[in-house]
């Protein structure tokens, strides 16, 4: 699956600028390993194989004032299945708190990425959905039942959003958030702690799992 995913991949690029803003320019392998975590975390039969990044994330309001409140006690618990937790030091919550302040730009260093202007992300989910409306606008001119739910289910964008990955520990723990919208009706946040075992980043204390 990891093959069909990485052969089709395009990245389309968005650039936000605010506060400090860090860039890179070429991934390091710890990233690169995190963000092929966070693409096959959604199954390619489900989307367009065209996948698009965003390349740069500027910390809104909102999302810092959810890390605040989740890093106000030491003891981080997962949320997804209440099992496992992280005991952080004060001075690893200032760590976090300071670096998730700011602004980072994503170099990719992936086959076949493609760049696109700032506001493009959002261009292409809106163009999509028009499209998909007018297939089924026209469906329903024609009277065609079987044309019109080939339009609803037709395979939507994936617009990913990457935020800053924080390493503490040696380079042993990360804390890594992603974003994927998948049209105006769909989509999803994780920000999860990871550890390093065996040279390979797993999932390790979830503490943000929302859908819409």
């Amino acid at each position: 699956m990891q093959n069909r995913i990485f052969r089709n991949i395009i990245i389309a690029i968005t650039v936000h600028f605010c506060c400090i803003t860090a860039t890179f320019g070429q991934m390091s392998h710890d990233d690169s390993l995190l963000l092929q975590n966070a693409l096959d975390f959604f199954p390619c039969e489900y989307v367009k194989s065209t996948y698009y990044v965003v390349d740069s994330v500027s910390p809104s309001e909102k999302y810092l004032e959810n890390l605040q409140i989740k890093l106000q006690q030491d003891t981080v618990w997962d949320t997804f299945l209440g099992k496992d937790y992280i005991i952080l030091t004060e001075v690893e919550r200032e760590y976090i708190l300071s670096q998730s302040s700011q602004s980072y730009l994503w170099r990719f260093d992936i086959p076949n990425s493609t760049r696109i202007p700032p506001d493009s992300a959002w261009i292409i989910i809106g163009n999509d959905e028009k499209q998909r409306e007018l297939a089924m606008k026209e469906a329903l001119r024609q009277r065609d039942t079987e044309a019109y739910w080939k339009a609803v289910g037709e395979l939507r964008p994936y617009v990913f959003w990457f935020a800053r990955p924080m390493y503490i520990r040696n380079n042993s723990v990360c804390l890594f958030t992603f974003q994927a919208i998948c049209g105006g009706t769909c989509g999803k946040v994780i920000k999860s702690f990871y550890k390093k075992e065996s040279n390979e980043w797993v999932e390790w204390v979830r503490i943000t799992d929302g859908s819409f």
